[in-house]
């Protein structure tokens, strides 16, 4: 490390903080086993070093944000109806409605043809809106379940014992839970063409997702 003048970040940054990315049930564990090594030149351009707790491991995932430098305008993303929704009673009853509202609003239209095309782009719209409106109410349930996996592991970290393990596991459980419907949302908008069964590092297929 010192030949290659590089450095573990997140001990610079946290010189007196316990913190752990690995742990075993039983025994009970913990070790840092995953780290940053960067340039020392490059300290200034770090804007947050964490370890946060991860899905679908044993390990808890090492965070290192950079302040980005990236002024490219990304183009629009890739939209492809969510399949789910057709379970979701609530979203059938309002498309329903909204139905009778559409053909009103268009019975000026005589072709058929570009009164189909005119339904598909209002059910288009709609759904996206009442998909953003889940998406929100999803993630405001992932971040207070993240909020308390993390305090969890704070606890699990300074004061060890099978009560505060049982109590993060449960919570990482359900954590995985939450993500596996989101993993596999990302992977149709990846237009993947394959997942492997059991795959765990679904990292690939966020990746995917965030550069449409």
């Amino acid at each position: 490390m010192d030949q290659l003048n590089l450095i573990d970040i997140w001990r610079v940054r946290n010189p007196n903080l316990r913190k752990y990315t690995w742990r075993q049930r039983n025994p009970l564990i913990q070790s840092r086993l995953d780290y940053w090594f960067i340039s020392e030149n490059l300290q200034d351009w770090v804007k947050k070093c964490d370890i946060c707790p991860a899905i679908n491991t044993d390990h808890s995932s090492i965070h290192l944000n950079l302040e980005p430098n990236d002024n490219n305008n990304h183009g629009p993303s890739y939209w492809k109806f969510n399949d789910s929704l057709c379970d979701d009673v609530k979203f059938i009853g309002e498309l329903r409605d909204k139905r009778s509202e559409w053909i009103e609003k268009y019975s000026d239209v005589t072709d058929q043809r570009i009164l189909w095309e005119l339904m598909k782009y209002e059910i288009r719209c709609y759904t996206q809106l009442y998909s953003n409106s889940k998406v929100k109410e999803r993630n405001c349930k992932v971040n207070d379940l993240e909020k308390k996996l993390k305090q969890a592991e704070d606890i699990l970290n300074t004061n060890p014992s099978d009560e505060a393990n049982t109590n993060w596991e449960k919570l990482k459980s359900d954590l995985d839970d939450h993500y596996e419907y989101v993993i596999q949302g990302v992977v149709v908008r990846s237009r993947a063409a394959w997942l492997e069964k059991g795959e765990k590092n679904s990292k690939f297929f966020l990746n995917l997702g965030k550069v449409k």
